[in-house]
């Protein structure tokens, strides 16, 4: 019982406190999608296809480039608690 509550406060604690990689890849999802929304209206409002060709692919590869970073760095920390919690049954049992 008293596992089970730890279990539960250290999950309150860790949805307080967001990840700084999380936070990278939230602001670079908005810019991606700010810069596509407002390329799109210049487009439209010029009549001039240039900024495709430059704005769009460097803005998606710095999308794709945090969103690997971040999983990437998710992967670590799930094999980390996974050996921890290993670690952890093993030592009890």
């Amino acid at each position: 019982m008293l596992r089970i509550k730890q279990k539960e406060e250290k999950k309150l604690k860790k949805q307080k406190n967001m990840e700084f990689s999380k936070i990278i890849l939230i602001g670079v999802t908005m810019a991606v999608t700010i810069v596509t929304l407002f390329s799109f209206l210049m487009i439209y409002v010029t009549r001039d296809l240039s900024p495709l060709s430059y704005l769009i692919p460097a803005w998606f590869t710095e999308f794709s480039i945090a969103t690997g970073f971040y999983y990437n760095k998710a992967k670590a920390e799930n094999i980390t608690k996974i050996e921890k919690n290993n670690y952890e049954e093993y030592k009890e049992g």
